[in-house]
């Protein structure tokens, strides 16, 4: 049952744009390999014309610890 949920909440949110292109975490075909990736080329381009680029890193594994 909560795999046909997923699923369909999953298409919704894909058919009506809902999710970022930005959103890696829990998407199939993507992987953190791909999202540092794109933060590098990113930060790349930046810095290439002359933006200022900063960056914010948040480690949450032991934020559900229980």
């Amino acid at each position: 049952m909560e795999r046909i949920v997923h699923r369909q909440v999953y298409e919704y949110l894909q058919e009506h744009d809902l999710i970022t292109s930005e959103q890696f975490g829990f998407r199939p075909k993507l992987s953190t390999s791909i999202a540092l990736t794109q933060l590098t080329e990113e930060i790349l381009h930046n810095l290439d014309n002359k933006l200022v680029t900063g960056a914010v890193f948040i480690d949450l594994r032991k934020a559900f610890d229980t």
